[in-house]
């Protein structure tokens, strides 16, 4: 149906017209993405289309919001028959590959496009404005992590069968998914006019960053794993958290930037140790060296050291794959606590009386 433009000396029709194609839609929202966003929402950065997400596919629009989200868009045309269960399972899918990858395995694939755009909702390159960006891209990481992503399935037009099924995900699931629809129209002279139109919405719900403290069950083949270190963990070593795809082990004493971790990945649950601010970065060649000295001591694991997750402060990590049992896991979390937690106590104290000593020399009159 055709849309009216009234003003007070003219009226005139804009008829409805049909997109020649996806990538006719695509470029209309990688020029305008502002088309996603609904009234009073956070804004968002394009950070590149066409992003090969090797197994999984090739993800059409990947952007984040203001605050670090990470939304995968998905545009489609109706007249091109892709049945409503292929629509959103790829949506899916492009989401599962996208969060076994870290923030600097996205931003070398997109060629340092994911920090531009993290860095595009700042104004200067004040102190205040990178430590602004700092906090998006940790964000951000946060979010790839915990699988919090958001997820739009654009088309020209939505059938209802389609509704039904994000509207039913939306609702009974923790996924973010929106359904939106972009109308074209053009007038007498060419002009066109695009409308958005959001058909289904988790915007309801609380924001992904305001849910930390809504528990989310764990997959199952973490769970497994955490059934078996509660049966052994020594006391104050229990591990914690509420997200689904990891679980945290904090040692008391311990800043919140340095812990161990059982983490899912793509092969299966690792048991690790991670850096994930600058303050801790120091003790990265410790760590290094734990992944020399014992790595005899997790058969059929290996201790392997990564100097640039996250954002090059490192971790170490035993990788297992899914033929492992969850005994075995759960059994190289506490016996990678029992080698490491002793040395790593004394350096961190090291590390707080060295931050401590500076700290009055600074403010010393």
């Amino acid at each position: 149906m055709p849309i009216l433009l009234q003003s007070d000396t003219s009226a005139h029709l804009l008829n409805s017209a049909s997109f020649t194609s996806e990538a006719e839609l695509e470029s209309i929202l990688i020029t305008q993405p502002g088309l996603l966003v609904d009234d009073g929402e956070l804004p968002v950065a394009v950070v590149k289309n066409q992003i090969d997400l090797l197994d999984v596919g090739t993800l059409d629009i990947l952007l984040t919001d203001s605050e670090g989200l990470p939304i995968v868009v998905e545009v489609k045309l109706a007249r091109n028959g892709e049945s409503r269960r292929d629509v959103v399972a790829q949506a899916i899918d492009y989401v599962s590959g996208l969060t076994l990858l870290t923030v600097d395995d996205i931003n070398a694939k997109v060629e340092g496009k994911l920090d531009q755009a993290l860095r595009s909702f700042s104004i200067d390159d004040s102190p205040e404005s990178q430590l602004a960006f700092e906090n998006r891209r940790r964000d951000f990481e946060g979010n790839l992590r915990s699988g919090t992503v958001r997820i739009v399935i654009v088309l020209d037009e939505a059938r209802d069968d389609l509704k039904r099924i994000t509207s039913f995900l939306s609702g009974r699931s923790h996924l973010d998914i929106r359904l939106l629809t972009i109308g074209k129209y053009s007038d007498s002279n060419g002009t066109m006019v695009y409308v958005p139109r959001i058909i289904v919405s988790s915007n309801e719900a609380p924001s992904p960053l305001a849910r930390p403290n809504l528990p989310r069950e764990a997959l199952p083949e973490l769970q497994h794993v955490l059934d078996e270190y509660a049966k052994i963990a020594n006391v104050g070593f229990e591990a914690q958290g509420k997200e689904n795809n990891y679980r945290q082990v904090k040692p008391q004493g311990w800043p919140g930037d340095i812990h161990y971790e059982f983490l899912t990945s793509k092969e299966g649950v690792r048991a690790e140790i991670h850096l994930e601010d600058d303050k801790v970065k120091s003790l990265a060649m410790l760590l290094q060296s734990f992944a020399t000295a014992l790595s005899g001591s997790f058969s059929p694991g290996m201790l392997k050291w990564d100097s640039k997750w996250p954002w090059r402060r490192g971790r170490v990590f035993i990788k297992y794959d899914t033929t492992v049992s969850p005994e075995i896991v759960a059994q190289s979390m506490k016996r990678l606590i029992e080698l490491t937690v002793a040395p790593l106590t004394e350096a961190i104290q090291k590390l707080n009386q060295t931050e401590s000593s500076t700290e009055r020399k600074n403010f010393s009159p």
